[in-house]
């Protein structure tokens, strides 16, 4: 049970009915849906509530997405050339700030000021507030080559540009650490491109019956006939993500709740430096500390991680059997050219060039240490995309 509003207390229960002893057991009476929710000790609920509570907005309408395109065709003989345009505007999406949070304060490092409703609840750290105020934009130009089926050739060939803007948590871990946590009443600051946005990206299918073995005796079309070979890749730029101070006290100066929070950027330096490689992908020219008591002017998401790719390759063999039965043969290759893809930089900043006395918060006109925890650095791969792996099968087609 997660009930958002007192004198509701969230409750997670993970049992087994079966277990009579141990941790796993379940208590007495409870554990089967018919026997209901166990019974919740539910604190006093008063202005002495400790912790974390979360909030529901009673105005929450129901979200929703508009979407439209515009697509022109022209078709060659056998192929088909495509230009689109498609837009996407998301609404009313959930918004989640901890709206306990004050605005910065410049009284001095590690001094705030009160929490939003420290007067009314003192004890009480962070107050999630569940609203439908988030929303994203998505724009994007499409353009397609199509070859359709003739002389066993079919092709598709795809391009994308897009730009997808959100001011939601929407899946990344750079957004999920500073989404509504640093500026909670200003939605503004928390736009910018989605964490999982993808900027470029082409595509290539093909596939092509091989034309011998289609005459000729029994035993030369069993041997000879029914090859296809068939190719898949794409190609696609980096996932966008934001550089992150992660050195205590960060100099944002809101609460001792935000750990983490956005420098500033150096106006006029690229973000890559210019000899960029996968030990100095952030180029460290291009942050510095905000002046304690103000946030970051980086923006959410600015920056890019590697680019991806991949290659597919398969081959069929079709053995027929009866008139609507056929034995398939498939030899299948993932990643055929056995291609290294990448995962993010570490995002984080661990240490800075100067810092402020006593304390490890950057200094005015500081600059990250490239490699301290691995800052700027990529040291892992693309779990999603993994080494060249063979697959062989059999498929029975009828």
């Amino acid at each position: 049970m997660n009930l958002y509003n007192p004198p509701f207390v969230p409750l997670n229960l993970d049992c087994f009915p079966q277990t009579g002893t141990g941790a796993s057991a379940c208590p007495p009476g409870t554990g089967r849906l018919s026997q209901g929710a166990p019974p919740v000790t539910v604190p006093p609920i008063n202005n002495q509530i400790p912790g974390t509570v979360g909030a529901h907005a009673v105005d929450y309408p129901q979200a929703y997405i508009m979407q439209w395109n515009l697509t022109l065709q022209q078709q060659i003989g056998a192929n088909v050339i495509s230009a689109g345009y498609v837009g996407q505007l998301g609404r009313h999406l959930q918004y989640a700030p901890n709206i306990n949070i004050p605005p910065p304060s410049k009284a001095g490092l590690g001094v705030y000021n009160p929490r939003v409703f420290s007067a009314l609840m003192p004890n009480l750290a962070s107050i999630n507030y569940y609203t439908a105020t988030g929303a994203s934009a998505y724009n994007a130009a499409q353009f397609t080559f199509e070859r359709r089926y003739a002389k066993g050739l079919t092709a598709n060939v795809n391009y994308t540009f897009a730009r997808n803007l959100t001011n939601i948590s929407d899946g990344g871990a750079t957004g999920a650490a500073t989404v509504g946590a640093i500026l909670p009443y200003d939605r503004s600051y928390d736009w910018g491109n989605s964490d999982i946005g993808i900027k470029h990206r082409f595509s290539f299918r093909l596939n092509y019956e091989l034309p011998f073995g289609k005459s000729g005796s029994r035993m030369k079309q069993l041997a000879m006939g029914g090859w296809q070979a068939n190719l898949l890749a794409f190609y696609q730029s980096g996932i966008p993500f934001t550089v992150l101070d992660g050195v205590a006290p960060v100099p944002s100066n809101v609460s001792n709740l935000v750990t983490v929070d956005r420098p500033n950027v150096v106006a006029g330096v690229p973000y890559a430096p210019p000899h960029q490689d996968y030990n100095n992908w952030i180029n460290v020219n291009a942050f510095t500390p905000q002046p304690v008591g103000t946030v970051g002017n980086e923006r959410r998401a600015q920056l890019y991680g590697p680019h991806q790719r991949s290659a597919d390759f398969s081959l069929f063999k079709d053995f027929p059997l009866r008139e609507r039965m056929k034995l398939q043969f498939r030899a299948e290759v993932y990643n055929i050219t056995n291609t290294e893809n990448f995962g993010q930089p570490n995002i984080t900043i661990t240490k800075w060039s100067s810092t402020l006395p006593g304390v490890g918060t950057g200094a005015p006109g500081a600059t990250p240490v490239l490699g301290a925890g691995g800052f700027g650095q990529i040291t892992g791969s693309n779990l999603a995309l993994g080494p060249r792996q063979f697959q062989f099968a059999l498929k029975l087609i009828f």
